[in-house]
């Protein structure tokens, strides 16, 4: 391997950490580039469909990267296979296919959170909390009633002890 290229479990790696991607995803991506020819393996003098001969076997690329996204199906982890490590590619050339492949997929690298009113029944209660300045030892069932009478909504004990400042 030269400097200007790297193995693919490598890149793998790397990536996946760089851009919060499983690394099963980028790899079940990588596999299905490859074999749509958006991604190009250096291997050298032979193609993806070039016959080679293993152990009294014919096999071809082709066949050996689709069998390794079955694997990938079958929680197979492909850094560990031997071939894997052959697939060299030029980090320029992965990264250009990997910004496309994110961008096409629109892959977050981190959920959004939902918008929404999260808390107002908590900061309704804790309002009420404060105007009617319960003592410590009033329990939460009460608290709720009160609640449900002044200002018509049920609340949980978790809300009431949320509400208090409490987890």
């Amino acid at each position: 391997m030269t400097n200007d290229r790297e193995t693919l479990p490598d890149l793998i790696e790397t990536r996946s950490a760089q851009h919060t991607i499983p690394r099963r995803k980028l790899w079940r991506l990588a596999f299905a580039a490859i074999l749509d020819g958006a991604l190009n393996p250096d291997f050298g003098e032979l193609t993806l469909d070039t016959a080679f001969d293993h152990g009294g076997t014919k096999l071809t690329w082709r066949r050996v990267i689709a069998g390794g996204l079955a694997g990938l199906e079958r929680r197979a982890d492909p850094a560990r296979w031997n071939w894997s490590a052959t697939l060299s590619f030029s980090p320029v050339a992965f990264d250009r296919w990997l910004r496309e492949a994110l961008r096409a997929a629109r892959f977050p690298a981190h959920p959004k959170r939902r918008t929404g009113a999260k808390g107002s029944k908590r900061s309704a209660v804790c309002k009420f909390l404060v105007e009617r300045r319960f003592p410590e030892s009033t329990p939460y069932k009460e608290i709720a009633r009160e609640v449900k009478d002044a200002l018509r909504f049920d609340v949980s004990d978790r809300t009431i002890a949320r509400a208090r400042g409490r987890r």
